[in-house]
């Protein structure tokens, strides 16, 4: 029940950013701009990593169900704030791009890096899930 409730309200609140441009996107006759933004893929990684530390510091007083080896918190916890400095950073470059006369950052750069950062983001946050589950239950 745990990872249902962390893929429904975790994850798509992440989306929402996303999701609410891509529906004024569609609505708008002629919009201006791009259906997906750079800066709202960053916000996903960014939301989604935030969540694995808010799990982790919840379980400090909680009794593991099984034999399974709890996750190591202090090494999860580290390799969230290292996304999340980089992601950061992307979002800051990002900023900078936008804001500035000249366009010294590549869009498709912008897109890759905050895509790519974005998936392993999604990709991590889902194991650290599974191992607190696997290892706490279900609660």
């Amino acid at each position: 029940m745990k990872f249902e409730r962390w893929l429904i309200y975790t994850v798509t609140v992440a989306a929402l950013p996303f999701l609410i441009r891509l529906i004024c996107f569609w609505l708008l006759n002629n919009p201006i701009g791009f259906a997906v933004s750079p800066i709202d893929i960053v916000f996903f990684g960014l939301t989604l990593n935030i969540s694995n530390i808010n799990e982790l510091n919840g379980l400090k007083n909680r009794k593991t169900v099984n034999q399974v080896t709890p996750p190591n918190k202090d090494r999860i916890l580290g390799l969230s704030l290292l996304l999340i400095i980089f992601l950061t950073i992307t979002l800051g470059i990002i900023y900078c791009s936008e804001l500035s006369a000249t366009k010294s950052i590549s869009l498709t750069s912008t897109y890759i890096c905050s895509i790519l950062m974005s998936s392993a983001s999604l990709v991590f946050s889902w194991n650290v899930m599974l191992k607190i589950q696997r290892c706490y239950g279900n609660n």
